[in-house]
């Protein structure tokens, strides 16, 4: 997106990710539905945050939305969602990387005794 977006106190700006837009088909056949029968995805990456956006977010962050949340735009040919922050469920991180059997027992661990 070439156009710079700044949203207002606590809005955050979302690009909604794409759904496949087919059904769950039987014996491997599946419909194409039109754009009115798919359900919104709840599932976004920040593009930008508003100055009194309190909410630990950075452009580029997956977040999980409300299903009905903010106002859409199509700026530049991109479909572009307005939320409030109140409206941002969870922010979807990768994993962390399970600690190797040599780091294992470097640390407080409670043992149970007196």
């Amino acid at each position: 997106m070439s156009v710079f977006l700044r949203p207002r106190n606590t809005r955050v700006a979302i690009r909604r990710d794409e759904s496949e837009g087919m059904s769950a088909g039987l014996h491997g056949v599946s419909i194409v539905l039109p754009d009115q029968a798919k359900d919104k995805p709840q599932k976004g990456t920040v593009l930008a945050c508003g100055p009194r956006c309190t909410a630990d977010l950075n452009p580029g962050d997956a977040v999980l939305i409300t299903k009905f949340a903010g106002d859409a735009f199509r700026i530049e040919g991109e479909d572009v969602l307005v939320v409030d922050q109140k409206d941002i469920i969870a922010v979807v991180t990768e994993p962390e990387p399970a600690p190797s059997p040599a780091d294992r027992g470097h640390g407080w661990e409670y043992t149970g005794g007196d």
